[in-house]
């Protein structure tokens, strides 16, 4: 599989899956990952968090509650006790098998497969850095680094990751409301790209990415009007939580583009 670099310069447009295809499967499980290779999703967005005994899994919320049974912060959780935890019967009882996978897990199922987005979640009662510093090392050690965008809302957090590591690729995620141009975060941070809600596109923002070397990113877009939506717009990447629905009708919006 080619870089990552090396794959974005050269495709016009390509899907990420937003958590897998999580509209077909629980959100952040092995299966959702499976159904977005299945989907030909070309890249896998993650979400990730820090146990107490400082592992890397992959789940969005900073507590457990919503896909889990519990109420307690991941943070106050160790491994062992959260792989115990049912994350598939929220979803559909088909999927009560299914547990938090590690992103060593994660990267193991897609390697040579699919790139990888790892979306590094700030929060003020936990230490950002050290969490940034152990999911950069467990993709290290992966040597998946080639092959991974890390992306944030806390621009100064991938900025350091990148300042002690070069060669890795960053992103930043706009925060909603906030109109500060991609061209000042890229000049502050070294942003690669700009990852947007499709309620936030607008002409100005499209150009100055376009002007700047900024690509951009635009989620969730699932159907075909979301697709018509964007079309005028010069986006890299498609964010979807049905990436195999988005690839089957993407090149009626984008003509010979995948």
């Amino acid at each position: 599989m080619e870089k990552l670099k090396d794959f974005v310069e050269q495709r016009k447009i390509f899907i990420a899956a937003h958590r897998g295809a999580s509209g077909v499967a629980p959100e952040n499980t092995l299966a959702a990952y499976e159904e977005a290779m299945k989907g030909h999703a070309d890249m896998i967005e993650v979400d990730v968090q820090m146990t107490v005994d400082k592992k890397i899994i992959c789940y969005h919320d900073f507590k457990l509650g919503r896909t889990a049974q519990g109420r307690k912060p991941i943070s106050r959780l160790p491994l062992k006790y959260l792989k115990k935890l049912d994350v598939g019967s929220w979803f559909d009882r088909f999927y009560q098998s299914q547990r938090i996978p590690t992103l060593d897990e994660t990267i193991d199922l897609i390697k040579d497969k699919a790139y990888l987005n790892i979306e590094i979640k700030s929060n003020k009662k936990e230490n950002n850095k050290e969490k940034a510093r152990r999911i950069y090392e467990v993709v290290k050690r992966n040597d998946y680094i080639p092959y991974t965008l890390f992306a944030s809302f806390d621009l100064a957090l991938i900025a350091d990751l990148k300042s002690n590591d070069p060669d890795i690729h960053i992103a930043g995620i706009k925060i909603p409301g906030n109109d500060t141009p991609a061209s000042e975060l890229k000049a502050k941070y070294g942003i690669e790209a700009f990852i947007v809600s499709i309620d936030e596109l607008t002409p100005e923002l499209d150009k100055d990415c376009k002007d700047n070397g900024i690509y951009l990113a635009v989620y969730s877009v699932d159907n075909w009007y979301e697709l018509e939506k964007i079309k005028k717009y010069h986006i890299k990447t498609v964010v979807s939580n049905y990436p195999g629905t988005i690839s089957n009708v993407i090149n009626r919006y984008f003509p010979v583009t995948i």
